[in-house]
């Protein structure tokens, strides 16, 4: 991923820098960034609300943090049962992604605002159909908007 990452950035001339960390304990200092973009990660990191908490404390105040994620169906059908169902499978051949997360509630425990988020399902994908996209800003501990 980082050899991917690193010459697709020199192919668009964006100034990159490279950090390998645990998303659980970034090696960033506090209010480093004043946005952090999420695509289709929050499904197969061991623990969204450690991840999503340590996103929030190197985001800036009033930082805002953009999420596109495929999640749990929101309505209790067939296909949130094919989820469950082939969730362990899906856990063991895709890097420990789980089907059936609530990313948006993780997002909202975590220290965010949800600004605007808009649900749809890619049908054609089937059991990751189903996502989210919105944005967010950081909020402070009381849960007031630090902006």
């Amino acid at each position: 991923m980082e050899d991917f990452a690193e010459k697709n950035a020199r192919i668009s001339g964006v100034p990159f820098h490279f950090v390998l960390g645990d998303v659980g304990k970034l090696p960033l200092p506090d209010d480093s960034f004043d946005a952090i973009v999420s695509t289709l990660v929050l499904c197969s990191v061991p623990n969204p609300n450690v991840a999503l908490k340590e996103a929030c404390r190197v985001l800036k105040p009033g930082g805002i943090f953009f999420y596109w994620e495929h999640v749990r169906s929101p309505d209790n059908n067939l296909l949130r049962l094919q989820q469950r169902f082939l969730e362990p499978a899906q856990q063991l051949l895709a890097d420990g992604c789980h089907l059936t997360r609530e990313t948006e509630s993780y997002i909202m425990s975590s220290g965010f605002q949800v600004l605007s988020s808009t649900r749809y399902n890619f049908k054609p994908l089937g059991v990751i159909g189903p996502h989210i996209a919105g944005l967010a800003e950081r909020i402070n501990v009381e849960g007031t908007k630090l902006s």
